[in-house]
């Protein structure tokens, strides 16, 4: 019988060497490193800074040189996705390095390649008990990061392993009323009605109105609705299909920044059926990341959704460089360093996500499959150093016991609406199976 153990982390921004005084490092490692396979999300460019940035960014151009990918190797894992919102930061130079120092470094990666193909094939990584794949996707993205597919024709684009989906507003007809009177007034859709009239663009969906690029339809209650996009979701439930033929268990790496309304701890509805989805079709636990907090964990038909495990290491605003498109948005000279323009961006430090205690809590999962059945999930309350000195901030180390309980309060919290149920016992969150 397959048998297999699994540790993973949220997002990976690693940007400086490891200083002398983080003592975080030998117990987190020690717990990643119980397990067989040990998994993060890589959330930067691996790049000596020799390739250009590209016009958009994940919200910020990150990069970092090849050493830290071996500093953040270092914590003991063995398999890394890297399909989300900074894969493309560096363009395809960025792409194409990152990805050679992935392959030089020995690790099993996936989520990135030189065509559609190549980004969404599984990483597969041999255990002494089993063999595992490893799937990364991505949901938040500029079109131009998506990989495409190759043809008898042409050549595949480079990119990452895309997860769209569609949105659409529902309204009474009331409202509907208005916003039809405000395009015509305003002459809001003046140009794509002319490009539909040419065919460069189709035509909206029956009962559908689109203000802009937005799709709205009538219909009661009011509200925002989302769907996984066909052709993605079933390419995803192919892949697993096709990698359970070769291994035992398959993991999807999801990365999402979409939320249902305001809150960031509230996955969308579109990510969450996506996520289901992934079960339904045999992956044995699916891994998010994106927003930088924790999202519920699920477990569904016996088998664990993290929605998201937030950050493991989060050092933007260690960032060395910055492209002057960043420090234009900013109102900076655009010749400032990153430090003044990331200065610029928060105010002084009054804003952004340095300034939220809850992007700087997590856990780390520890859980193991015996054949099909889930018989263990515990999680490590791990903290990132807020408030501590600035060489020690955004590094991971465990939780005290005020910060842990709180921690568990909070996912207990968070989770309960999915119906999973939890215990702390020795500063270890113990999942009810």
């Amino acid at each position: 019988m397959a048998r297999i153990s699994i540790a993973a982390t949220g997002d990976s921004v690693l940007l400086t060497r490891l200083p002398g005084g983080y003592d975080g490092f030998e117990p987190v490692s020690r717990f990643i490193s119980t397990a067989d396979a040990r998994i993060t999300n890589l959330e930067t460019v691996i790049s000596d800074f020799e390739h250009f940035p590209s016009a958009f960014s994940g919200g910020t151009w990150i990069n970092a040189e090849p050493d830290k990918l071996y500093e953040l190797l270092s914590f003991g894992f063995n398999m890394v996705g890297w399909a989300n919102n900074h894969t493309l930061d560096y363009s395809y130079g960025g792409l194409f390095s990152t990805k050679r120092e992935l392959d030089k470094s020995g690790v099993a990666h996936a989520g990135a390649g030189m065509d559609l193909d190549e980004a969404s094939r599984p990483a597969v990584l041999d255990l002494p008990n089993a063999r595992l794949g490893m799937i990364s996707i991505c949901s938040t993205f500029n079109d131009a990061a998506r990989a495409g597919e190759k043809s008898k024709a042409q050549p595949g684009r480079p990119g990452l392993n895309p997860l769209r989906f569609e949105t659409e507003y529902h309204v009474s007809k009331e409202h509907m009323r208005a916003l039809m009177e405000i395009a015509e007034t305003t002459r809001l859709n003046g140009g794509n009605d002319a490009l539909r009239r040419d065919g460069f663009l189709p035509e909206p969906p029956e009962g559908g109105f689109y203000f802009g690029s937005t799709l709205f339809r009538e219909g009661l209650p009011e509200r925002k609705a989302t769907r996984v996009n066909r052709i993605d979701m079933e390419r995803t439930r192919k892949t697993i299909a096709d990698a359970l033929n070769l291994t035992d268990y398959v993991v999807v790496l999801a990365h999402s920044h979409e939320i249902k309304a305001a809150d960031y701890h509230e996955p969308d509805e579109f990510f969450i059926d996506f996520c289901r989805g992934c079960i339904d079709a045999g992956a044995c636990a699916v891994i998010g990341s994106g927003t930088h907090q924790l999202k519920p964990l699920e477990i569904y038909k016996n088998r664990p959704i993290f929605y998201s495990l937030g950050n493991f290491i989060f050092q933007t605003d260690m960032i060395k460089l910055l492209p002057p498109d960043f420090c234009e948005k900013y109102g900076v000279d655009i010749n400032s360093t990153a430090a003044e323009a990331l200065k610029a961006r928060s105010k002084n430090g009054t804003r952004g996500l340095y300034t939220d205690f809850k992007n700087f809590r997590s856990v780390i999962p520890y859980f193991e499959f015996e054949g099909d059945k889930l018989t263990r999930l515990n999680l490590m309350p791990i903290e990132l150093g807020l408030g501590k000195e600035k060489d020690l901030v955004g590094l991971p180390c465990p939780a005290d016991d005020k910060a842990s309980r709180e921690i568990y309060s909070w996912y207990k919290e968070i989770s309960r609406p999915y119906g999973t149920e939890m215990t702390i016992h020795n500063g270890i969150i113990e999942v009810k199976l």
